[in-house]
């Protein structure tokens, strides 16, 4: 049995600032970042969302369900 694990990197923004890049593709990913993600707009943490399209499908209505922004980046699907 695999585990999904959502990854997490680092880069810089444009202002140097940190860059967090948040790196999901399935729906129970989505469900558990989804409080990170919140906490993160709440302090003005700037990151980048990634979503690989494992479950492509799904994705759309639950970031909405959620009330999770549209993806920076989509790799799939």
């Amino acid at each position: 049995m695999g585990r999904s694990r959502t990854t997490v990197a680092r880069s810089r923004s444009i202002d140097g600032s940190a860059l967090i890049h948040v790196v999901w593709g399935t729906k129970a990913e989505a469900i558990k970042v989804t409080p990170v993600l919140r906490e993160m707009d709440r302090r003005g943490v700037p990151y980048r969302l990634i979503e690989t399209g494992q479950h492509g499908a799904y994705l759309p209505g639950l970031r909405e369900h959620l009330d999770v922004r549209e993806p920076d980046v989509c790799l799939g699907g």
